[in-house]
């Protein structure tokens, strides 16, 4: 395995567990394989400030678990799914998942620089202007915030419709 170039930083893919932020990872983890550069898996949760009760999941006891732990093991089970469902598309990858709090797209446009992402990627339900203009749109804030070049990435299903 060649060394992972350290002339830039990770190739960023941001994650909300949907199967477009499922085929954004694909995408990431071949890119960064190519230019063997190591890859930052990031789940932003939501300030719960913003929207309280984003994450609901039962302790097990009756109780429901803290929003951050709650979404920590939404990572590990997305985590777990990609090494099953795609054992080969972690090969040879250096890959840090990490947590964080915040406004999405603040959080990514602040991580990618911070690390110096060579890329960022990022899923797309493909929506349109009016469904932009109703809730916003991450990835729009994200490219228009950055200069690091961004990809959007589709699930296929989505290419059917």
């Amino acid at each position: 395995m060649t060394k992972p170039s350290q002339a830039y930083g990770p190739v960023f893919v941001a994650v909300d567990f949907s199967p477009q932020s499922e085929q954004a990872f694909l995408f990431a983890a071949a890119y960064a394989r190519n230019f063997h550069a190591p890859l930052l898996v990031l789940h932003v949760l939501h300030d719960p400030e913003g929207t309280p009760g984003v994450y609901r999941m039962e302790d097990g006891c009756g109780g429901l678990l803290p929003l951050k732990d709650a979404a920590q093991i939404l990572l590990e089970r997305f985590r777990e799914q990609l090494s099953t469902e795609y054992p080969n598309a972690c090969d040879d990858l250096e890959i840090d998942f990490q947590l964080s709090s915040g406004l999405p797209s603040n959080r990514i446009l602040e991580i990618a620089e911070r690390v110096h992402a060579r890329l960022i990627v990022l899923g797309n339900t493909g929506q349109g202007s009016f469904s932009r203009l109703l809730m916003g749109s991450t990835a729009t804030s994200v490219m228009k915030g950055t200069l690091i070049p961004v990809t959007l990435v589709r699930a296929l299903a989505d290419r059917d419709e």
